[in-house]
């Protein structure tokens, strides 16, 4: 797949490179549906590093490159749970952002990530892969 349009980001392969682009309002904050389009992306990387020495990971947005995890929808939607519930949801939320990343980080690629403006939590550490 070379190129992609999800709900949050979109990719797109250019002379080698992968230019994945984040877009989510209001600063890129990683949640439900921006997780679900990186993991898109990681279960993509095997194909796209055959054809590709090189990510450019940025952002569309002016606030900035991502402002980390969604708390505020994360929060909502353990509202009401029991404790051991929140505890899984949230266990299982940073799981998943931890795999995501482990998986960028392990791509055979030279990744670059042009950061702008605020990079906090996990934007700080999808900065960091």
């Amino acid at each position: 797949m070379k190129t992609f349009r999800g709900k949050t980001l979109s990719w797109q392969v250019t002379n080698g490179t992968i230019e994945l682009l984040l877009d989510r309002a209001a600063c890129n904050e990683i949640g439900s549906e921006m997780l679900a389009d990186l993991e898109t992306f990681v279960g993509a990387l095997e194909s796209l590093h055959q054809e590709t020495h090189a990510l450019i990971i940025s952002s569309a947005r002016p606030e900035g490159f991502c402002a980390g995890a969604d708390l505020r929808e994360l929060y909502r939607g353990l509202e009401g749970l029991s404790a051991a519930a929140r505890i899984s949801g949230v266990r299982n939320f940073l799981e998943r952002i931890h795999r995501v990343m482990s998986m960028i980080d392990a791509a055979p690629l030279t990744t670059i990530a042009a950061v702008h403006g605020v990079t906090f939590g996990g934007g700080f550490e999808l900065a960091l892969t």
